[in-house]
């Protein structure tokens, strides 16, 4: 797994890491360092410099204020600060276009794309509140909000209380204090983070092992003291898998302190995601293997049999489900519209459907034998024109063992349509037979022998004793 991980970093910074340069912390360099240095963080807005000129009058104006004067070409921290609120600030004019500056880093180190296209452009906007506010998508639930306040869109106060919280600021710290040669490129990029990648993946490997350590030794420990087998199972299946989950969680904080471009950032968030989905869909395979077994154990205390079947097909069913689900999530963060794409699945499942009615007539007709129990697994029927004992039930068909020998396959739309004579359900079964007598057998010999063939019933253990006839013709 871990080799995995390092793989896709390598991969995603090889190809993404001409998207921008790392900036400077804003005060710690001249002016004009800084804008030769700055990222490209957020898509070129060249066309909509005429919304960038210090109007705020709607959420988009105010985003584009922001990311137009922050790119390459025309870097201007402090154009790029008119829309935030002030109010709160000591020394507006040195710490706005501070703020503008670490703002922009965050954005690009977290991967976090504003799309100006899908900004708000009206002046009255709400939001779903019903109030003059506007949080982008892409930073949703981060604070990073704008709202109207005097006729003009601002970024808020407490956006702007958060941006020092959110920025890197330790890591650029100690970038500034490094040797010269930690700045030299190889390959396009920095040396410090090219070392930064592989101690944040060392890292990453030893949280994994310690976590399956811990997992292993001390939590099955603890487990094994309250005499819960399942449970210890489970505990048990479940070590790798969360072991992955922790290595996501390294490269989720970890990672955007190395202060890559925009590009590579939203590529190693999106991995890192599909990392711990994949860990997910394994933790909840490896749940459902040791739920199928506990279930599995139940069944075979019942009398019926076709619990035995549901069982399998239970576990079968809760693994699509959980690799479905799985699939969505990492869809939904490579921003594929999952909503049109299920309305689609949809309509093809219903295409589907109508083209197989037949297959699922059968399906449905599958349900019906698991829940009215008609019969069981090894029980003698007469159904759909065949005798014999039931071998097994699918969700399509039914096979029944013949007493010639041979494997007749019925579906079960013919079995829950027509009538099954189970005589595996009966009590008991008859047996009637006629024996042959000479014609001079004298009377009391008769009688004896139906009196003794009625004893050896009496005695005989699981016959029926209420009810019997042995009768002379």
């Amino acid at each position: 797994m871990l080799a995995k991980a390092l793989v896709s970093l390598a991969i995603l910074t090889l190809s993404s890491w001409s998207f921008a340069q790392m900036p400077p912390g804003v005060g710690e360099k001249p002016a004009e360092e800084a804008k030769a240095e700055t990222k490209e963080a957020t898509p070129e807005l060249a066309p909509e410099v005429d919304e960038a000129q210090g109007q705020c009058k709607t959420p988009r104006q105010a985003w584009l204020q922001l990311l137009y004067w922050l790119q390459k070409d025309h870097y201007d921290p402090v154009r790029a600060a008119i829309c935030f609120d002030t109010s709160r600030l000591k020394d507006p004019d040195s710490e706005a276009p501070k703020l503008a500056a670490q703002l922009i880093q965050v954005l690009d180190a977290n991967g976090w794309f504003i799309k100006p296209d899908e900004l708000p452009a009206q002046a009255d906007h709400l939001d779903a509140s019903k109030r003059h506010r506007y949080e982008d998508p892409a930073v949703q639930g981060k604070g990073i909000t704008v709202y109207r306040r005097g006729g003009r869109w601002l970024f808020t106060p407490d956006t702007l209380g958060k941006v020092p919280d959110l920025y890197p600021g330790l890591t650029v710290r100690i970038v500034n204090v490094l040797p010269s040669w930690f700045h030299s490129q190889v390959i396009g990029i920095e040396v410090w983070k090219l070392l930064g990648v592989l101690v944040l993946a060392f890292i990453a490997f030893l949280f994994q092992k310690l976590t399956v350590f811990l997992i292993r030794t001390y939590l099955r420990r603890l487990v094994k003291k309250a005499n819960m087998s399942y449970l210890d199972k489970a505990v048990q299946k479940a070590d790798r898998p969360i072991g992955g989950l922790m290595m996501a969680m390294v490269f989720y904080l970890g990672f955007p302190k190395l202060l890559f471009p925009a590009g590579v950032a939203q590529i190693a968030r999106v991995a890192t995601e599909a990392l711990a989905a994949y860990s997910l869909v394994w933790l909840g395979y490896r749940l459902i293997d040791v739920l199928t077994l506990w279930l599995g154990s139940k069944a075979e205390k019942t009398d019926s049999k076709l619990d035995d079947q549901v069982v399998p097909l239970l576990g079968k069913t809760l693994k699509v489900f959980v690799s479905v689900v799985g699939g969505i999530f990492v869809l939904q963060n490579l921003d594929v519209d999952v909503s049109s794409l299920l309305a689609v699945l949809g309509l093809c499942g219903l295409a589907f459907a109508l083209a197989s009615k037949y297959t699922v007539a059968y399906f449905f007709g599958s349900l019906n034998i698991f829940v009215d129990k008609p019969f069981q697994i090894g029980d003698w029927v007469v159904m759909a024109g065949t005798e014999g004992v039931v071998e097994e039930v699918g969700f399509r068909t039914t096979r029944v063992r013949t007493f010639y020998g041979s494997l007749v396959t019925v579906p079960n739309l013919k079995v829950t349509g027509n009538t099954v004579d189970n005589y595996g359900a009966r009590k008991y079964r008859r047996y009637s037979t006629t024996l042959g007598l000479c014609y001079d057998t004298p009377p009391e010999k008769i009688q004896a022998f139906c009196e003794a063939v009625r004893a050896a019933i009496k005695g005989m253990p699981g016959m029926r004793q209420d009810f019997y006839m042995v009768e002379f013709k």
